[in-house]
């Protein structure tokens, strides 16, 4: 059980620019000195997999309930606004059959003259490991009410539809889910290397303001290398996907991506 305490200084000031002039004053500046405390519970039964969201390596998953709270307040002090704040979060997960589920939730909000940039976030994830097999499924879904400006929730390559551009959609809703076959290919190469291949398909739902309701999908595969000995970014993503439904430009076809760590 742990004890938390923060303090946190918030300063926005949106500009217009190409996209725009800016939106109303309240909206648009915004100065925040949370000072916040809060709680939190850590359970304890943690298992370990190899060849899971890394390759060639040990991992630890932690499948006891956990959780956190926070509260905080931002006193109307010199520039800073007064506004309050509330923070939760959880996990938890359980073996299956060949592998093992997580969950997880967070919510968040901020109060200043009613319910302000609240998200909800929320997913589950389950992973069935053989032998050199790796098969993931995912869903989450992120839901937001009365978000600041600055703060849609994007619909796009980075948030789970590999064949996207990034900000392809915005909305205050999403819900993406993903499938992926992952396989490895090459061991550790002069202790530095390994290699490994994956299939996957995605598909993302996007609601609200500005872009409306969009549905978007794509399939494809991917190239997984394995730096074996790096403590941080120890894996490169290297992806091609092809949109099967159009954005809102209307654009499909292929993708090439990259990155460190997995997509979802």
């Amino acid at each position: 059980m742990r004890l938390i305490g923060s303090v946190e200084w918030n300063d926005v000031e949106l500009r217009g620019g190409g996209l725009g002039p800016p939106p109303p004053k309240e909206q648009s500046n915004r100065t925040f000195l949370f000072l916040s405390g809060g709680f939190a519970r850590v359970g304890s039964n943690w298992i370990t997999r190899r060849l899971v969201d890394q390759i060639d390596r040990d991992e630890d998953f932690n499948l006891a309930p956990s959780g956190s709270i926070e509260l905080g307040y931002s006193p109307p002090v010199g520039q800073a606004d007064s506004a309050g704040r509330a923070a939760l979060s959880g996990s938890m997960g359980r073996l299956i059959p060949s592998g093992f589920a997580l969950a997880t939730f967070a919510a968040s909000t901020r109060f200043s003259g009613g319910v302000e940039n609240a998200r909800l976030l929320a997913g589950a994830r389950a992973y069935v490991l053989k032998g050199p097999w790796t098969f993931v499924g995912n869903v989450s879904t992120l839901v937001g009410w009365n978000l600041d400006p600055e703060n849609q929730i994007a619909l796009d390559g980075e948030t789970g539809v590999r064949a996207y551009r990034l900000h392809a959609v915005e909305g205050n809703r999403r819900l993406v889910g993903n499938v992926e076959a992952r396989v490895l290919l090459v061991n550790e190469i002069l202790q530095l290397l390994s290699f490994g291949l994956a299939a996957f398909g995605d598909a993302g739902w996007s609601w609200g303001e500005p872009d409306g309701f969009w549905h978007l999908a794509d399939y494809g595969v991917g190239l997984r290398i394995g730096i074996t000995r790096a403590s941080k970014n120890s894996l490169v993503r290297i992806d091609v996907a092809r949109a099967i439904r159009p954005d809102p430009l209307g654009r499909t076809g292929w993708l090439l991506s990259f990155s460190s760590g997995q997509a979802f």
